[in-house]
């Protein structure tokens, strides 16, 4: 994993905290770019990792967007600061899970992994035993993942 960028928006972070792996980003990618529009959206956010938890990883760093920030209609700020500042990094990984966010990221050229590909590359890995408990944890704490969605990720896990 080697050299390795993930620039991450809100919904991952905030995802892996509420399963407690939050681990699995710096075992995944050697760098993790927050973007300062991300770092505003999560102080005010209940349930959002608090401020000395990231900064606690020496491998994540926050970083302003580049301006002009991409104006891509129906995207909130910190999507469109993860998919600019993603654009301006070489080789980078955005995170997203917001599928329009995804599209337009895709779109553009980027790499994209939602915080299902996260964990699913974290269980090929062998950095988690199984995802079928984390997904019904991610559900149980009010995550929409459709039926169709669930059985592809675990059938991709060889759950």
């Amino acid at each position: 994993m080697a050299g390795r960028i993930a620039v991450t928006n809100t919904s991952p972070l905030i995802a892996l905290v509420g399963l407690d792996e939050l681990r699995l980003l710096p075992a995944l990618f050697e760098h993790i770019v927050v973007p300062f529009e991300v770092w505003e959206e999560l102080v005010a956010k209940p349930g959002a990792p608090e401020p000395d938890e990231l900064r606690a990883w020496p491998s994540i760093t926050f970083r302003p967007a580049p301006c002009p920030l991409l104006q891509a209609v129906g995207l909130d700020p910190g999507e469109r600061a993860a998919i600019a500042l993603a654009l301006a990094t070489p080789e980078a990984w955005v995170l997203l899970d917001d599928l329009a966010a995804r599209r337009v990221a895709t779109e553009l050229g980027l790499q994209v992994k939602g915080t299902l590909g996260v964990l699913l590359e974290a269980k090929r890995a062998g950095l988690v035993p199984a995802l079928k408990p984390l997904l019904a944890r991610m559900t149980e704490a009010g995550c929409r993942l459709g039926p169709e969605l669930l059985a592809a990720v675990l059938a991709a896990a060889g759950e």
